[in-house]
């Protein structure tokens, strides 16, 4: 792993002095932004709110999405459990070879001193439905390296 290889991953990594802000922000019901006060009607059409108006821009929120409440529901679960790393965002992606061109998202990255976590979520509006795995349990037995 280079240098530059090392950065980028720990880049994408929250370390836990950061994590209790982290907390915060995904325990929140709504997602912010900060827009120009003349696009405010085009937000609106996509359901945003104004949540402030400043002098030269307006803040506005809109509820999150449920399958990304439900990310930042086992994200938090996880840093409550103490975890002392998890990533950053929702764009982690892990390399999985020697060539780290080759990576796969991951929704929740929870390690500590002894364990590494990888979690994909799956989430649905309404009613549970049943699910079927077989594809995403058989393309990540495709990646791992034989031994």
């Amino acid at each position: 792993m280079t240098e530059e290889q090392k950065a980028k991953f720990w880049g994408s990594i929250v370390a836990q002095k950061n994590i209790k802000a982290l907390i915060q922000k995904r325990r929140n019901p709504f997602i912010y932004e900060s827009v120009l006060p003349e696009s405010i009607d085009r937000y609106k059409e996509e359901g945003w709110e104004v949540d402030k108006e400043f002098k030269a821009k307006v803040r506005i929120k809109k509820i999150k999405a449920v399958d990304m409440s439900f990310e930042d529901e086992v994200w938090t679960t996880f840093a409550n459990l103490g975890f002392n790393y998890l990533n950053k965002d929702r764009n982690f992606k892990m390399p999985y070879s020697d060539d780290f061109k080759l990576t796969q998202q991951i929704d929740v990255y929870a390690a500590d001193s002894e364990t590494m976590i990888f979690i994909e979520c799956k989430s649905c509006e309404g009613e549970p439905k049943k699910g079927n795995f077989k594809e995403v349990i058989e393309a990540i037995g495709g990646k791992r390296e034989d031994s």
